[in-house]
């Protein structure tokens, strides 16, 4: 028997929060390598969505230049061919020397093609960040000096600027961890815990923190609110979490 529009609206959310509480459970309860696979699992599904929109951007980019470059182009001849324009023009010196630089820089990057992709898929740790890569290859105009290796060492640079800036973030975030352990340790002072929060390590409260929770110094517990209005409480004690609903 089908549901109304209104049933199948109640299933819905209480499927999402049985998901969520299901979610809340399993990563309450993971172990560390449980918690450091799944993280790790996370990261390189985000890398890879992340190739794929940017090769979505790339090409989009490169077909609008294209599309321009040929309307600028027809534009131009028919205007001539109205102007009954049949005679060469001549050019100047540095028209000359930028359609001559021009032809140069692609003549040499298509000599080079095969190779430059060849050394971009060695560098390349996926196939969506390859073709990313690829993709930005044709994009932009390299140095008449550049081998195939610069080329491809670039383009990695510039497909992977979002990762590297994050990695380096995150090194500068541990290493200030780390000193600010360090002083700790050697007569620094520790954060103040609020007023009735039990006493916790500082990788239980980032958990705490990462999955949501936060200290009710009115309940004197951790919670977290849920988006249907129900409620996520969590005891550091027994690290068990309960769902209380949110009342009709």
């Amino acid at each position: 028997m089908s549901m109304t529009p209104e049933e199948q609206k109640a299933a819905d959310a209480a499927k999402a929060e049985a998901d969520e509480k299901a979610e809340a459970d399993a990563r309450a309860n993971e172990t560390d390598a449980d918690k450091k696979a799944r993280e790790q699992t996370e990261r390189e599904a985000s890398l890879k969505k992340s190739y794929e929109d940017e090769l979505i951007k790339e090409r989009a980019a490169r077909e609008k230049a294209e599309k321009a470059m040929a309307d600028a182009a027809y534009k131009k001849r028919h205007e001539e061919e109205e102007e009954g324009g049949e005679e060469d023009h001549p050019l100047t010196r540095a028209e000359l020397q930028s359609i001559l630089e021009r032809e140069r820089q692609l003549t040499r990057v298509e000599t080079h093609r095969e190779s430059i992709e060849g050394r971009i898929r060695s560098l390349a740790t996926s196939v969506e960040e390859g073709n990313l890569m690829i993709e930005v290859s044709k994009n932009r105009t390299f140095p008449s000096h550049y081998s195939p290796e610069d080329v491809a060492e670039e383009v990695y640079a510039i497909a992977n600027r979002k990762k590297l800036r994050l990695e380096r973030d995150e090194a500068l975030r541990a290493l200030a961890e780390k000193d600010n352990a360090n002083r700790t340790g050697t007569g620094g002072h520790h954060d103040s815990v609020r007023a009735g929060e039990p006493k916790m390590t500082d990788i239980d409260k980032g958990e705490y923190t990462r999955l949501g929770f936060s200290w009710n110094g009115t309940s004197r517990r951790y919670e977290k609110r849920l988006s249907n209005g129900s409620l996520l409480v969590k005891d550091p004690q027994t690290k068990r979490v309960v769902l209380i609903r949110k009342s009709s």
